[in-house]
C-alpha cells in the first residue's frame, strides 16, 4: 500500500472518530493521488474534516478541492433529505408505510450525517410497493421503470429512486432467492419507528442491517466496493454492536457463501478502522488481497461506452473471468453453476446485458 492510500484510511477514520489524528507527510503527486482517491471512494468530504485539523503543508489547491467536495457532499445530502421527506408525506398521508435502505439508514451511524455520499434514495414499502409507484407517478408525473429485477426506480428533481420490492435481485445467482426470502423474514421480526423532519417512517432490524453484508459481497464479486462501505461497516458495529446477534450472522454467511469475504472485511477494519471483529479470522494474505482489490483492483481495465457493443461485451467477459478468486469468497455455489444463474438473469431482462 503506498503512502496515499495509507493517508486515505488513517484520515477517513480519524474524520469519523476512530482514531486520533496525527499529520501526514506526503509529495505534491502524492496529494493529488489522495484527493483522487478519496473522490474514487466517496470519502472526499471525511477526509476534508481530518485535513482542517492538519498542520501539514498541503497544496492550496488541495485545499480547495477537497473543501469543495465537502460542500457538495452537504449539498447533495440535504437535497435527498428534502426529497425523501416530500416522498415520505406523499406516502405516509395514504397510509403507506416506508423503510428507509442504505443510504439514509447507514448515515445515522456518522457523526455528521451529512457527509457521508451516496446517490440513489433506496426505499421499502413492505409489501405496497406498487400503490406507492401509482401515487409517485400520478403525484409528480414521472414514468416509473420496472426494469430492473429488484426495485422499481424513477427520477425526480435529477435524483434516482429505487422503491425495493426484493432486496436483492433473486435471479443472478444459486440462493439468492432464499437469502432474499431470509432477509424478508428479518424485517418482519422488529422494526424501529423513526422520523425524519417530522415524518414517520422506520428503520431496519440491526440483523437485518448485518445480514445486508451479502448486498457489499454481491458488489464486491461483481466489480469493486470503496472505502466508504469499510466505514460503513465499522460505524454500524460500533453502534449496534451489542443488538445484533452476531452468531446467527455468521452461521448465514457461512450456509450462503459470504463468510470468508465478510471476514477479510472485518481483518481490514480491524487494521485501518479499529473494528472488534465478530465473524471469525482471516487469513493475513486474503486481507491483503481484499483490500488491494478494493483500493487498485486487480482488473484495471477501462470500460468501454455501451456504444460499443461488443467491446463492452468483451471486456464484461473478461473481468467475469477474472473475478473468479470473489466469487470464491462470495458464494457457495461453483462459479460455473452461477454462471448460469447469470446469463439466465440477463435473457429475464435483457437490458442488462451491456448495464
Amino acid at each position: 500500500m503506498n503512502a496515499s492510500d495509507s493517508a486515505l484510511l488513517r484520515l477517513t477514520s480519524v474524520a469519523v472518530g476512530l482514531r486520533p489524528y496525527e499529520d501526514v507527510s506526503l509529495t505534491p503527486d502524492e496529494w493529488e493521488r489522495l484527493f483522487t482517491q478519496a473522490s474514487l471512494h466517496n470519502v472526499g468530504a471525511l477526509v476534508c474534516v481530518a485535513l482542517e485539523r492538519s498542520q501539514s503543508d498541503i497544496p492550496l489547491t488541495i485545499k480547495l478541492k477537497f473543501a469543495a467536495l465537502k460542500q457538495q457532499t452537504a449539498t447533495r445530502y440535504a437535497e435527498r433529505r428534502r426529497l425523501m421527506v416530500s416522498l415520505l408525506s406523499l406516502w405516509n398521508s395514504a397510509g403507506i408505510e416506508t423503510m428507509l435502505l442504505k443510504g439514509f439508514d447507514t448515515c445515522r451511524h456518522y457523526p455528521d450525517p451529512t457527509l457521508r455520499s451516496f446517490g440513489d434514495i433506496d426505499t421499502y414499502n413492505l409489501g405496497r410497493r406498487k400503490e406507492a409507484d401509482r401515487l409517485v407517478a400520478d403525484h409528480f408525473g414521472v414514468t416509473i421503470s420496472t426494469s430492473t429485477h429488484h426495485h422499481s426506480k424513477y427520477t425526480l428533481s435529477g435524483i434516482l429512486v429505487e422503491n425495493h420490492y426484493d432486496f436483492i435481485s433473486r435471479y443472478g445467482n444459486r440462493g439468492n432467492g432464499r437469502m432474499d426470502d431470509l432477509l424478508k423474514n428479518e424485517v418482519g421480526k422488529d422494526r424501529t419507528a423513526y422520523t425524519l423532519d417530522g415524518q414517520h417512517c422506520l428503520l431496519p432490524p440491526p440483523d437485518f442491517a448485518a445480514l445486508f453484508l451479502r448486498h457489499m459481497a454481491a458488489h464486491f464479486a461483481a466489480d469493486r466496493i470503496t472505502v466508504r462501505h469499510l466505514v460503513d461497516w465499522t460505524l454500524f458495529c460500533r453502534d449496534e454492536e451489542h443488538n445484533v446477534d452476531w452468531s446467527k450472522i455468521r452461521t448465514v454467511a457461512d450456509n450462503f457463501g459470504f463468510l470468508p469475504f465478510a471476514q477479510a472485511l472485518e481483518e481490514i477494519c480491524r487494521r485501518h478502522l479499529g473494528l472488534t471483529p465478530h465473524l471469525g479470522g482471516c487469513d493475513a494474505e486474503l486481507a491483503n488481497r481484499v483490500l488491494n482489490e478494493i483500493l487498485v483492483g486487480e482488473f484495471s481495465v477501462p470500460e468501454p461506452p455501451s456504444s460499443k457493443p461488443f467491446r463492452r461485451l468483451n471486456f464484461k467477459w473478461r473481468r467475469l473471468v477474472a473475478g473468479r478468486w470473489k466469487h470464491r469468497l462470495c458464494y457457495s455455489a461453483p462459479w460455473g453453476i452461477d454462471l448460469i444463474y447469470s446469463l439466465w438473469a440477463k435473457i429475464l431482462k435483457p437490458h442488462t446485458i451491456l448495464h
